[in-house]
């Protein structure tokens, strides 16, 4: 057994296992998780809107949410939402405040592991645990007083082991008043506060038990691995683990088009994976030029940024922040000031104090007019700072322009946006913003800043993930941005009249080449179906492979399959670019009669059940085809069958939805992803045995011989099709 004294001796021998990357992190996402845990026990927030924005959260602020994402966490909660809504709602909502005592906290821990119990037998999930009560519960209450119930973490449990402080009892509720006790008492030994030993613990769990043993593994961040050239490897480094056929799948299908959706289960890594894609380009990128902060402004100088307005209208907007600096006239009234310009010439300039009726609300702006005017526009570019010298009494006196300068820095520029979706939104608005008439000010987004950086920025790639995209119908607020990405044309964001004042947000804007798209799906009863309009416009990536003994270390993973990238590198050009394939591997494709023949013969039976594909789809299978066979390791003739059977599962098979009008057709493309052919009466059963025995080797093996079927991925979800249809007389792709 460790002793205090040894507990102290490690603790001072390695300080680093103390420093904690994400603590400002964390701190910075307590007070929205508070908020939110009010607004439910308050009955502001009902049980669905609840689980959905914790789920949102801890997708979005992964350095703050600890741990959160996966099975005794937001899967968990999951599964009792769709398993005993009714049930969690009023308990969740008595348990899930830090409890006063021990006898509290054992009895909420007791409470939930019943319900859990109770869920799990009328509803035969297996995977409902009751043993990850204590992990849920003590991440909430260790929101609000960590201190006092720290999370209970398994590599805090692990750690705690190791150095002998604590032998849990295996009853979970008792196990955790004995971690809670032990957590305190070595925190109160090492001096430290619940996350610093936590940072510690998950240290010496990977370490060696001796205090002059090697430092362990940096913790993970969630970050790939700096001047990992290979994407499979630093996805691996980060700690996530998806086949690679569907790594490759996913690149390959931006490259094609750039919209794509993953659809599945909730925590399968659909967001995860966009998420270390675009964290990976940026870290790949070359060293970048970021502008030099705008200076701190003070009572006797303000720094004001250079707008397109300031050129064309005169305008510098003052922030709120600054107001108090100056002396600013009555609401709804303007002053005017003489002001000395650099070129030693005295100018004009009105401070206005704009009146708007919601008293609320303050505007104030600098007009720059003559002389002055025209000394900014010839001196002056957007992004550059106009420096106000104020008197003692908060007046203008002169005008200094001060050039916007860049600065080159080697950390990874933030190319991307995680957008979460809500569910009432039934317009744009949540994407593009609007004109707001009261401030004479467009309402951006973090959308459209990206597309402005995206625009000055061409050469690098830059990503958007909308989270949970079909929360809403997609429609009702995507139609814009399906319409800009078809025709290229720019989508309207105000009238054109109206003088933009603070932002530059032009009047329309188009999508820039290099901005993709990524929509993430959870197939439920809460989430809208996809349109033919949709589903037409983006590849669909089904996440529903789930190995969970794998995952717990109880079984070897799964063997890697071959459909990977040359080398597993991703240059960041190439996604930005995304040129058309070479014509060597156009020509491959083309020239594979037996190919094209399966190609014309699906869509041929598409076109009698009046789902078939048009030019458009064509043209962007036959450019994944070609980049397949130009980009994928292995033998050109394979890598394009392999290439089409991908393809044919996530751009042709996504549109079938129906009753048993479906059958026959359903049947014939089963029977040509099997062995090529079919019949134009074909027998269900026996398509159904064929399939049963052809499908038995690796599916996406760019060796050929390992699967009897001709188009394994497509045959399996088709028998999988087929077989739905026959028990409830109606079948969807997205299930």
């Amino acid at each position: 057994m460790v002793l205090d004294d040894e507990l102290r001796q490690h603790w001072n021998a390695h300080p680093q296992w103390q420093k904690q990357e994400n603590r400002a992190a964390r701190e910075a996402t307590l007070p929205a998780l508070r908020a939110l845990i009010e607004s439910f026990r308050s009955g502001a927030l009902d049980l669905t809107e609840f689980r959905r924005r914790i789920d949102s959260q801890s997708k979005q602020r992964e350095t703050g949410v600890w741990g959160f994402r996966g099975n005794a966490g937001v899967m968990f909660f999951t599964m009792l939402w769709k398993g005993a809504a009714e049930e969690l709602a009023p308990l969740l909502r008595t348990v899930i405040a830090s409890p006063p005592d021990d006898a509290s906290a054992r009895e909420a821990i007791d409470q939930l592991r019943a319900l859990a119990r109770a869920t799990k037998a009328h509803t035969g999930n297996r995977n409902i645990h009751e043993k990850f009560a204590p992990f849920f519960l003590s991440f909430f209450w260790e929101a609000q007083d960590r201190e006092q119930w720290p999370m209970f973490h398994p590599a805090s449990r692990e750690g705690l082991d190791r150095l002998g402080l604590a032998s849990l009892p295996e009853d979970v509720s008792e196990a955790y008043l004995a971690f809670r006790h032990a957590m305190q008492q070595a925190c109160e030994t090492v001096g430290a506060d619940v996350w610093e030993l936590e940072q510690f613990l998950w240290c010496f769990k990977h370490a060696s038990p001796t205090p002059g043993g090697d430092a362990p593994p940096a913790p993970a961040n969630r970050q790939p691995a700096p001047g990992a050239d290979d994407f499979y490897a630093a996805l691996a480094d980060s700690g996530l683990t998806f086949p690679d056929s569907l790594v490759t799948t996913m690149v390959l299908s931006l490259l094609a088009k750039r919209f794509v959706i993953l659809a599945g289960i909730s925590g399968t890594g659909k967001t995860q994976l966009p998420l270390q894609l675009a964290r990976y380009l940026s870290a790949k990128g070359p060293a970048a030029t970021v502008p030099e902060p705008t200076p701190e402004s003070d009572e006797r100088t303000l720094y004001l940024e250079v707008t397109p307005s300031t050129l064309k209208y005169g305008v510098l907007t003052l922030p709120r922040r600054f107001i108090g600096f100056i002396d600013l006239p009555e609401r709804g009234t303007g002053a005017d000031f003489s002001i000395r310009l650099p070129t030693g010439r005295d100018a004009s300039v009105r401070l206005q104090n704009v009146g708007f009726t919601d008293e609320s609300v303050q505007h104030a702006r600098l007009n720059v007019r003559g002389l002055a005017k025209t000394w900014a526009t010839e001196t002056a570019q957007p992004g550059d700072i106009v420096q106000v010298a104020l008197d003692d009494q908060g007046r203008p006196v002169s005008l200094e322009h001060r050039p916007r300068t860049v600065q080159t820095t080697t950390e990874p520029v933030r190319r991307h946006e995680l957008i979460a979706v809500r569910s009432d939104w039934t317009d744009p608005r949540g994407l593009i913003g609007y004109w707001n008439p009261l401030t004479e000010r467009y309402s951006t987004t973090p959308l459209i800043q990206l597309c402005l950086r995206a625009a000055d920025d061409p050469a690098h790639p830059y990503l958007v993930i909308l989270d949970e995209m079909n929360l809403a119908r997609v429609e009702y607020y995507f139609s814009d941005f399906l319409s800009a990405l078809e025709s290229g044309e720019p989508i309207p964001l105000f009238d054109p009249t109206f003088e933009e004042t603070e932002t530059e947000v032009p009047a329309s804007l188009p999508i820039p080449d290099n901005v993709l798209f990524i929509g993430t799906v959870n197939v439920d009863e809460t989430t809208h179906a996809f349109s033919p309009k949709v589903l037409d416009r983006a590849n669909v990536l089904e996440f529903d492979e789930v190995d969970l003994a794998g995952h717990l270390g109880l079984s070897e993973p799964s063997p890697s399959v071959a459909f990977r990238l040359s080398d597993g590198h991703l240059d960041p050009s190439l996604m930005a670019q995304r040129p058309a394939p070479d014509d060597a591997a156009q020509a491959t494709v083309l020239e594979d009669s037996e190919l094209t023949a399966d190609l014309l013969r699906i869509h041929s039976l598409l076109q009698g059940a009046r789902r078939h594909f048009g030019y458009r789809v064509l043209n962007e299978l036959m450019a994944y085809l070609g980049h397949a066979v130009q980009r994928v390791d292995g033998n050109a003739d394979h890598v394009a069958r392999v290439a089409l059977d991908h393809q044919l599962l996530q751009k042709v098979l996504p549109k079938l939805t129906g009753g048993r009008e479906l059958q026959a057709t359903l049947t014939q493309l089963l029977d040509v992803c099997v062995h090529g052919e079919t019949t134009a009466a074909p027998s269900t059963t026996e398509s159904l045995g064929e399939a049963a025995a052809a499908l038995g080797g690796e599916t996406d093996a760019v060796s050929p011989g390992l699967s009897a079927a001709r188009y394994p991925r497509s045959a399996e979800k088709l028998r999988h099709m087929v077989q739905r249809l026959g028990h409830t007389g109606y079948v969807t792709f997205l299930e």
